[in-house]
This record gives structure tokens, C-alpha cells and sequence, in this order.
């Protein structure tokens, strides 16, 4: 049920199928260590998605590394930000165009601090109201919406700037 998501949090956060294997192994061990400690004051899926993003985001930190999407072609679990398309096949001239959209959203997105990434993507990708995101990032409800709103704000501003 959750495995899916867990999966695509860990590879959004790694941008690497690897390091996302990997990520998605570790997550699952400490959810099974851990599952004892979960108390019920929050949903399952709340508590599971900061297991996954604190984990993924600490050993990120660890790499010195963050990013999310891939830039040279669509990501091959869905890029959940653009919308999807139509029933109808896309042209060439739409399919060209998408996949320049795609690849200038992943690059605006690496602008991103990674808790900005996290929250966008919770966001945008998984569909959560900022009241979850807040418990799964342990913060506010108001920090969420402003780093919501920091985020779409640099977003807009590289896509301005680099059109």
C-alpha cells in the first residue's frame, strides 16, 4: 500500500534508481524497528513519510549532494508536477515541448534548499495539505506555507530568468 510512495520519495530525493533501492531498504528497516514506538497521534502514513524523508534527507546531507528529478529525460516514475497529458497522443512539436517544460522545472527545482524540495513535493506530487506536511516535517503549519511560498516564489523566479 505504502511501498510506492515510499519508493518515489526516496528516488525523487536521490534522482539515482541505486542510492533509491537502497534508501527504500533502509527506510522499510527502520519503520519495522521503530513500529513499536509509533504512538497513534498522527496517521501511519504521516509518521511513515518522516521516517522516509528525514532518513533520505540526512543521508543526502551525508553525500553532500541533493537533487530530485531527472534532467535528461522524463522521470520514469511519473513526473507528478506537470500535468498529466490528455488522452489524445501528443505530436512531436507537444512532446518536444513537454519534455523542455520537464526539464526546466527539474532544473529550477535543484535551486531548492531540501526541505523546500521535500515540501513541494509532498505537495505537488503526493497531493498533502499542508497539516500533514507539517507534522511529517515537524514544523508549523504557518513555516510550511512559508517555505511553500519561498519555494514557488525562487521557482518562478529562475523560470522568469531562464525561459
Amino acid at each position: 500500500m505504502y511501498a510506492d510512495k515510499i519508493y518515489n520519495m526516496c528516488y525523487y530525493i536521490s534522482k539515482n534508481k541505486s542510492e533509491a533501492d537502497d534508501l527504500f531498504q533502509e527506510v522499510i528497516i527502520k519503520v519495522y524497528k521503530y513500529l513499536k514506538g509509533f504512538d497513534g497521534k498522527s496517521k501511519f502514513s504521516t509518521w511513515l513519510y518522516r521516517i522516509t524523508t528525514n532518513h533520505c534527507i540526512d543521508r543526502i546531507r551525508h553525500y553532500d549532494r541533493v537533487s530530485f528529478f531527472s534532467l535528461d529525460k522524463a522521470d520514469e516514475d511519473g513526473l507528478e508536477l506537470i500535468t498529466k497529458m490528455s488522452d489524445k497522443s501528443p505530436g512531436p512539436a507537444e512532446e518536444a515541448q513537454k519534455q523542455d517544460t520537464i526539464q526546466k522545472l527539474g532544473l529550477a527545482i535543484e535551486t531548492l534548499s531540501p526541505i523546500q524540495k521535500t515540501i513541494v513535493l509532498l505537495r505537488y506530487s503526493e497531493d498533502k495539505p499542508l497539516k500533514e506536511i507539517a507534522q511529517i516535517c515537524r514544523c508549523t503549519v504557518g513555516t510550511v506555507g512559508s517555505r511553500l511560498d519561498s519555494a514557488m516564489k525562487k521557482l518562478k523566479k529562475y523560470l522568469k530568468l531562464n525561459p
